[in-house]
């Protein structure tokens, strides 16, 4: 009974994805993993100036045969419709990829593998998994892709779980570390001066093993101590790793109390108001991209007791963020006073991934046989000025994060000089500043 649903259901998946597809045509059905790249050859094929260097492609023509991708999203956030556009109108017709792109998935695991299957049956010789979310459920779908023969790249933080599958290539995701120090530089910067404040940390999913939300939530303990010489009763990575609920943090000092918080699959907001309604705590900080169920909260806080809590953030490219930043308060204050927003340049190192892989050049972008995480810088936005500049990114091809010229710079097919070192070059050169200046824009 069992094996029918299954095969039904996986029937029934295959008209909306093939309507999914973008770039032209129906996807091809040739499965082959590594085909040698089409080429026409020119003297500057072999010459190189320098490993790292920027190699010149202008002499280079490279024919890309088409290939098919599937995108597995767990729901369409505007960062992940973002993301869907830049494939359909930027990637696609300059490589020849049929995307394959699913409909909100959520997070059961078997609804991620079913989409897995049937577009392995349509076509698909690839996958970028931004579906999946827990440690288990990515190698559940990785171990599923690699059974199946296609290529898995992913944004998640747990593909080191995985990365020993001969068919996962790699994952493009955020600095984590950089991130760490990102609000610590913003916390400095807010509160620097060591004014007395007391805080509510959410430490998001940490206590489950969320990297991310670990690394900020420890970076942000680390840097009030270092503001305010504060003491913790244990070590700091220990405390955000094991609490589990709503706490007090031990401080020596009584002039600056910090309390954290955590999703247990919920975010906490009945926690939050019961800390927050009494104006103890005036500084609240989100590991995660998680500030919009409270922003609300925060404001009528703000009214009720005529004072200013500052919002510092985990976010994203999106509209929402930019109205938080452009919204005052009655102190003439924005909503949201910082945030570090993720951008999709994960999502353009995935794909130099995939074209090394589809065509042959995988060993170069896997140190030693072994696929990595490719880290891309994440941005600190401090006021709606800086926002509006950062948002003009990708709004036109003109305007991409990475041209077409870069992405070539990313594939061994045009750019012999191509290793996985180079790779992560390219990746930094995602950050913020270095971006509005290859783009014109600062």
């Amino acid at each position: 009974m069992k094996k029918t649903i299954s095969i039904i259901l996986v029937a029934a998946m295959l008209v909306p994805l093939i309507v999914g597809c973008a770039n032209g045509s129906a996807p091809s059905t040739d499965q082959t993993q590594q085909t040698p790249a089409t080429a026409i050859e020119t003297e500057a094929d072999n010459q190189g100036n320098g490993q790292g260097d920027t190699q010149d492609i202008s002499a280079i023509g490279f024919q890309f045969e088409r290939k098919t991708i599937a995108f597995a999203v767990m729901s369409y956030t505007p960062e992940l419709q973002q993301v869907r556009e830049y494939f359909e109108d930027f990637i696609a017709d300059r490589f020849n990829i049929d995307f394959i792109f699913s409909d909100n998935l959520g997070t059961d695991v078997a609804t991620i593998i079913n989409f897995v299957e049937s577009a392995h049956i349509a076509g698909a010789q690839a996958i970028v998994d931004a579906a999946t979310a827990a440690p288990s459920d990515v190698q559940s779908v990785a171990d599923r892709v690699n059974e199946l023969g296609m290529w898995y790249t992913t944004w998640n933080q747990s593909f080191p779980l995985v990365a020993h599958l001969e068919y996962a290539i790699g994952a493009g995701s955020q600095d984590v570390y950089l991130q760490g120090e990102q609000i610590k530089e913003i916390l400095k910067e807010l509160f620097g001066e060591g004014e007395p404040r007391n805080f509510i940390l959410h430490t998001g999913m940490a206590q489950f093993g969320n990297v991310v939300q670990t690394v900020t939530s420890v970076a942000v303990l680390e840097a009030l101590q270092e503001i305010y010489g504060l003491t913790y009763a244990d070590d700091i990575e220990n405390i955000v790793r094991t609490t589990n609920s709503t706490t007090r943090l031990e401080t020596d000092r009584d002039d600056v109390r910090v309390a954290l918080m955590v999703d247990t699959g919920d975010p906490g907001i009945d926690e939050f108001t019961n800390l927050a309604r009494d104006g103890e705590y005036n500084v609240a900080i989100f590991s995660g991209a998680m500030y919009l169920a409270f922003e609300s909260i925060i404001r009528d806080i703000e009214n009720a007791l005529d004072m200013n809590m500052y919002l510092i953030s985990v976010a994203a490219m999106a509209p929402t963020t930019a109205n938080s930043f452009e919204t005052l308060d009655a102190f003439g204050n924005p909503s949201l006073d910082a945030a570090i927003v993720a951008n999709y340049a994960r999502f353009s190192m995935m794909i130099a991934l995939l074209l090394n892989a589809l065509y042959g050049y995988a060993d170069y972008v896997r140190p030693d046989g072994t696929a990595i995480i490719y880290q891309v810088p994440n941005w600190v936005i401090m006021n709606a000025e800086e926002y509006e500049i950062a948002a003009k990114i990708g709004t036109t091809n003109d305007l991409q994060i990475f041209s077409e010229d870069d992405i070539l710079q990313m594939f061994r097919g045009t750019n012999p000089n191509l290793n996985y070192e180079v790779l992560q070059e390219w990746a930094s050169k995602a950050a913020l500043d270095e971006t509005l200046v290859r783009l014109g824009l600062r």
